[in-house]
């Protein structure tokens, strides 16, 4: 058997120019085993400003992988140059600066390749590449191609000249992508709306005048329109007059007449927002179930009671701009990362993702959990209380910052820690005692 070319060019270096080869070789291999099989490695974390191994404990995963093996469709590995764009809603697809890459491997479930730009995930792209050799015609009819495609990984990787991005990113059609665009920019005009918070009217339904005084003129000074009445029927009132877009109520009023307020509210204006404040948890048990969206604890203080505002309007208003496509986000889920110990727990996951299809990160603790997220595209993120308690928010806010897209989900025992979570960017609360079939029904 003839000689590799490789064999041959090393045969001729000199003893200093082979000890040089072997330390690039040495330091090449996990790299490229980080890239090419992740399954096989430890999960690393590579980013601009921190490029240290994370030896955090063992990331365990269900359903498990058979093996480390690349995916079984046809795959085609090459080196060649291309170019891409973002694509943007409001822009043209000709007309959008592009970047240069170079490819490495393609297929028809998506496409691998390097850049000196980083691209944070859910990046919708326009590729365009030419073919170089027949064996792809089999996969492809065109040399010239034009692919659309969602980035699902990013790995950075030191380089001479800082960093580069190794990027996997899963093909998409022309339909799918238009829709992931036009799900990101109706979050885009939500977060703009947040800003104004024009022509948001809230209702106060509550014997305590005191109280909502203060919180109207609270309410009003950041822009709000607010109107309070202390009998359900002068609600129901303004209700039908003027659309309200919050209504903020207390145990003492929805009580009366077995909850009738609320039943009448749900029903005639399901689009309304509605949030009570509990005096115990016993409270709390009573009303959700009845369609209540939001709850404040007793005593809240002003900090809390406008993060619940913000998390009303904010529900309020993606349902309102996004309709079908808010819903089908929550349908696209795949990856959901788990910060968590509790056995029976993870077990109960572990049958739900059964049933619903998608894929469970397990790990023990947030600092190995930050780098599973830069390693691999998660859409939830779920933390057990138990192990992140509200002296780590600063985890979250970070996660909320680096990963914006993602959804983060807290469970915790204490129903009072709620705000902490919230106030750092969580997106949804559960109370371990009411038992797991809410937690089943947001994941599905």
């Amino acid at each position: 058997m003839q000689d590799s070319a490789w064999k041959k060019v090393l045969s001729e270096l000199s003893l200093d120019e082979l000890k040089e080869a072997q330390r690039f070789i040495n330091e090449l291999i996990p790299m490229l085993q980080a890239v090419e099989e992740p399954a096989k490695v430890a999960v690393e974390e590579r980013t601009e400003a921190l490029a240290e191994n994370d030896a955090a404990g063992k990331l365990e995963i269900f359903p498990p992988f058979n093996s480390g093996e690349r995916r079984e469709d046809t795959r085609f590995d090459m080196e060649i140059k291309g170019i891409y764009s973002i694509i943007k809603i409001a822009g043209s697809e000709f007309d959008l600066p592009v970047e240069t890459i170079q490819i490495k491997d393609i297929s028809k479930h998506g496409i691998r390749f390097v850049t000196n730009q980083f691209l944070p995930p859910s990046s919708i792209l326009l590729v365009k590449f030419n073919l170089p050799a027949s064996d792809t015609r089999q996969l492809y009819k065109n040399s010239q191609k034009n692919i659309y495609a969602e980035v699902r990984r990013v790995v950075a990787v030191s380089a001479t000249l800082g960093f580069q991005y190794h990027i996997g990113a899963k093909s998409i059609d022309h339909t799918e992508a238009l829709e992931l665009l036009k799900e990101n920019e109706g979050f885009a005009i939500t977060s703009k709306r947040l800003a104004t918070k024009e022509d948001i009217r809230v209702l106060f339904v509550s014997t305590n005048e005191t109280l909502s005084k203060h919180l109207q003129k609270m309410l009003q000074h950041n822009g709000y329109i607010v109107n309070w009445t202390n009998k359900t029927p002068q609600a129901i009132a303004l209700l039908r007059k003027t659309h309200h877009h919050i209504v903020i109520t207390d145990m003492v009023i929805v009580g009366i007449h077995d909850y009738e307020f609320i039943k009448h509210l749900k029903d005639e204006f399901p689009d309304t927002g509605l949030a009570v404040e509990v005096d115990t948890l016993e409270d709390w048990l009573k009303v959700m179930p009845l369609g209540v969206d939001d709850y404040l604890t007793k005593n809240f203080s002003d900090k809390e009671f406008m993060i619940t505002i913000e998390l009303l309007h904010k529900k309020v208003l993606q349902k309102s701009l996004l309709g079908n496509n808010f819903a089908k986000k929550y349908k696209r889920r795949q990856n959901i990362l788990v910060i968590g110990t509790d056995g029976t727990f993870k077990k109960f996951l572990c049958d739900v993702s059964k049933k619903t299809g998608f894929t469970l990160y397990f790990v023990t603790n947030t600092k190995h959990a930050m780098a599973v997220l830069r390693k691999y595209k998660m859409e939830v993120l779920f933390i057990d209380a138990s192990v992140a308690d509200p002296s780590e928010c600063v985890f979250i806010t970070k996660v909320k910052k680096d990963f914006p897209s993602i959804e983060v989900m807290v469970i915790s025992s204490n129903y009072q820690e709620r705000h902490q979570f919230l106030a750092s960017g969580a997106d949804r609360f559960f109370i371990a005692q009411i038992g797991m079939q809410d937690i089943a029904s947001a994941l599905v």
